[in-house]
């Protein structure tokens, strides 16, 4: 399969960037008074209708048409906890895009506000995809390559925690540490912390579960985004990222 080329990136990117923004919508609803709802509701019209207008619901995935179509406050808790992680993947596409100089450390989340910013949604998109400059596959692919090295972190580290036998544990963390060095000696990773990838200020195999999570949900994100800008899927809904 051949890598989406720069219209195609751009256009998945304001597609994304729809679907994000939505889950915005969709998550000042849960809580809010009847009028910010009216108002919301009428936004999310809006945004349906600048989809349309601008020529992107072809470029929409299978699963995110009915989900931006549907009525606001429809969405499962999963749906809108999925759809706001979907600014992480975009924000690897608008660094593709050349919209961003580089990405955040492997710690930090794209806020979504950060990410929609930069689109101009509701606007023509002319400007947009005028300014969109992909760049190099072999940078792209460099990105990638570093993006599914930490993901491996991650699922050694599960592995970790899931193990009850002490000589896996320290079989896997001898592994990580192994791995950490040789992406140290490459100038893939900025610093050891322990031996280990740095995050959070901390060892990997030493933060908490609800860091690891965080720090595992940027790498799935990232590793799927690229992954696609790589041509490894053309279907934006079933990307592989097998790490």
């Amino acid at each position: 399969m051949r890598p989406p080329d720069q219209n195609e990136a751009a256009r998945r990117a304001l597609c994304l960037g729809a679907l994000v923004m939505r889950s915005k919508f969709e998550s000042i609803v849960i809580s809010s008074t009847p009028q910010m709802i009216a108002v919301h509701e009428e936004l999310a019209t809006q945004l349906n209708i600048w989809l349309a207008d601008a020529g992107l619901i072809a470029s929409q995935s299978t699963r995110e048409k009915p989900l931006i179509s549907r009525a606001l406050g429809s969405w499962s808790r999963q749906e809108l906890i999925d759809a706001a992680w979907r600014a992480n993947s975009l924000g690897v596409i608008l660094w593709a895009l050349s919209q961003f100089d580089e990405l955040p450390p492997w710690d930090r989340q794209f806020t979504p506000q950060e990410t929609i910013r930069t689109l101009n949604l509701f606007a023509p998109i002319g400007p947009f995809m005028e300014k969109s400059i992909l760049r190099p596959e072999a940078e792209i692919e460099k990105m990638r390559s570093l993006a599914a090295l930490w993901h491996w972190r991650a699922d050694v580290r599960r592995r970790q925690d899931e193990s009850h036998d002490p000589q896996e544990k320290e079989s896997l963390a001898a592994e990580a540490r192994q791995a950490a060095a040789a992406a140290f000696g490459r100038g893939e990773l900025p610093e050891l912390i322990g031996g280990d990838f740095p995050v959070f200020g901390k060892a990997y195999g030493d933060i908490s579960a609800d860091e690891f999570n965080e720090a595992n949900s940027i790498a799935v994100e990232r590793h799927y985004a690229l992954n696609w800008l790589c041509g490894y899927a053309a279907d934006w809904d079933v990307v592989p990222t097998d790490s």
